[in-house]
């Protein structure tokens, strides 16, 4: 929620969302014609979700634009992790931080490194964070062990560093990471500490800014707080709720791109690699 509009951060990739053509920051303003402003988080949810196969019409607000989006609903099944190989390097699209994400990480990069693969190009675009614990996992397989990877600080003034665990057994390859708007949270930790530690540089655009932790409370009667208990701030200090992290090469991805299956930002990230 920001000033009372429900603002989407990103759509899941394959999701109906995605299919419909939306994107990180529009702003939902109507759903089957009725207006949503003032309502809460769950209203809107319950308003969207139905019947795997039906359709909700909204209308958002994209850069001072209304469009009208028609989605056909649809069970969700996320693939957290997924890669291939371009160029002799290992492209890991890196979705969502989740209790599976890593598992699945693994598996991957278990093929990627028996094809011997030079590097790897992390894509976090689009993804919304998740566990903070599941970027500790990722982070950790190219960072020394204990190493300060997130700072955390609480409102009574304490605070607390996270710090790597394992066996940094990707040290060896070098390493780019995308990002765009709808790289949030979890995605934006885990790729300021691959760039201030690891040295990887960042392509594409601005990410979405979230420097809270936060956890989910869920109570008998079903209902559940969602509360900010820390800010986080990148090992060397960086802050970047509401700012966002500012790419070491921006590129633009838009439509036009998008429409002609183009994709400047893999390509200058492939393109550091070489």
């Amino acid at each position: 929620m920001e000033n009372d509009q429900v603002v989407i951060i990103t759509p899941l990739k394959g999701s109906p969302a995605e299919d419909a053509g939306l994107k990180p920051n529009d702003k939902i303003i109507e759903v089957d014609g009725a207006s949503v402003l003032n309502f809460s988080l769950e209203d809107v949810v319950n308003m969207l979700r139905g019947p795997e196969g039906s359709t909700v019409q909204i209308k958002i607000l994209r850069d001072n634009m209304t469009l009208i989006k028609n989605i056909t609903r649809a069970t969700i099944d996320i693939p957290y992790v997924e890669s291939e190989i371009k160029n002799g390097v290992g492209v890991i699209y890196y979705n969502q931080f989740t209790n599976n994400s890593h598992s699945q990480f693994v598996k991957q990069i278990e093929s990627l490194t028996s094809r011997k693969v030079k590097g790897f190009v992390i894509d976090f675009r689009n993804n919304p964070g998740g566990y903070l614990s599941s970027a500790k996992q990722l982070v950790s397989h190219f960072l020394a062990d204990g190493q300060p990877y997130v700072k955390l600080e609480f409102a009574n003034g304490h605070t607390q560093i996270g710090k790597t665990s394992g066996s940094a057994d990707l040290s060896e390859y070098p390493v780019v990471v995308i990002i765009n708007g709808g790289s949030a949270s979890a995605s934006e930790i885990a790729a300021l500490a691959l760039s201030e530690l690891y040295n990887a540089p960042i392509v594409g655009e601005t990410s979405f800014g979230k420097g809270k932790i936060q956890e989910i409370i869920t109570y008998d009667d079903g209902s559940s707080l969602k509360l900010s208990t820390a800010k986080w701030l990148s090992p060397l200090g960086t802050y970047i709720d509401g700012k966002g992290i500012t790419p070491d090469y921006p590129v633009e991805l838009n439509d036009a791109d998008i429409e002609r299956s183009y994709d400047p930002q893999l390509e200058k990230a492939l393109q550091l690699l070489k």
